[in-house]
């Protein structure tokens, strides 16, 4: 009898049928069509519409399932903390910040 989650080597692989591409689809790169976007953001506002495919992300989660300590910071008094944790922490830490992108003033 096999032992509970003894790894199937057979299991293991590529799947069948062709390669595929994982990168997003040139049309969903920019996330949201403008169209419906617009009308979200006068039904909801501005900031409360995520409409990019980076802010649908959870970062954090995703670096706990990579086994890394992961926070999320919303002031730079937890940014500092979290900072200072992350330096005497003996594993890898992610400190995600999420920003407002602005165009830049050059």
């Amino acid at each position: 009898m096999r032992k509970l989650l003894t790894p199937h080597a057979r299991a293991i692989g590529r799947p069948a049928g062709p390669a595929r591409d994982d990168a997003v689809d040139p049309a969903s790169v920019e996330g949201t069509p403008a169209a419906l976007k617009n009308d979200l953001i006068q039904l909801v506002g501005q900031d409360q519409v995520l409409h990019r495919v980076s802010d649908l992300v959870r970062y954090a989660a995703l670096a706990r399932g990579w086994g890394c300590r992961a926070v999320d910071v919303e002031t730079t008094e937890e940014l500092e903390q979290e900072f200072k944790t992350a330096l005497s922490a003996d594993t890898t830490t992610v400190i995600v910040v999420r920003t407002q992108p602005q165009k830049a003033m050059l």
